[in-house]
C-alpha cells in the first residue's frame, strides 16, 4: 500500500538539497528574519496604518531584480502594493527631504524582513541564488 505525500512533503527532498548547499556555501537558508508586518502608523501620518506583509516568493524575485538595478521605486511598489499612492501622498508633504525619507523607509523595511541593510546586498539578495 502506497502513501500519498501531502503538498509540502512533495518538495521536502528539494528543500533538503538546497539546505545542504546553503550550509556548504555559508548562505542563509531562510530568506527572512521575521513574519511580522512592517507598520507605518499614525505617528508617521498614515491613518489607517500601512501594514507591509512579509514578501512572498514572487515578490522576493522582483525585489532581487530591483535591488540589482538599484531601483528603490520598484522596491517600494512591491512592498506597499495598493498603499503605494497613499505612501506617496504622505511623502509629498515632507518637502525637500522626501527622497531621503523614502530611502530611509526602504532601508528600514529591508532591515525588518531581512536583517541587513539594502546596501549590504552587494548586487544580490539575501536568499539563495537562483
Amino acid at each position: 500500500m502506497s502513501t500519498k505525500k501531502n503538498k509540502t512533503d512533495k518538495f521536502e527532498e528539494f528543500r533538503s538539497r538546497a539546505m545542504k548547499i546553503a550550509e556548504k556555501s555559508g548562505q542563509k537558508s531562510k530568506s527572512t528574519v521575521t513574519d511580522e508586518p512592517f507598520i507605518l502608523g499614525e505617528e508617521y501620518g498614515f491613518e489607517p496604518p500601512i501594514e507591509i506583509d512579509k514578501p512572498v516568493y514572487t515578490d522576493r524575485l522582483a525585489l532581487m531584480q530591483a535591488t540589482q538595478r538599484q531601483d528603490v521605486v520598484s522596491c517600494l511598489k512591491i512592498f506597499f502594493k495598493a498603499d503605494f499612492p497613499r505612501f506617496l501622498s504622505v511623502m509629498n508633504t515632507t518637502g525637500d527631504d522626501a527622497e531621503l525619507i523614502t530611502l530611509g523607509i526602504s532601508q528600514a523595511i529591508f532591515e525588518h524582513f531581512y536583517g541587513i541593510d539594502v546596501d549590504q546586498f552587494d548586487g544580490g539578495f539575501p536568499m539563495l541564488s537562483i
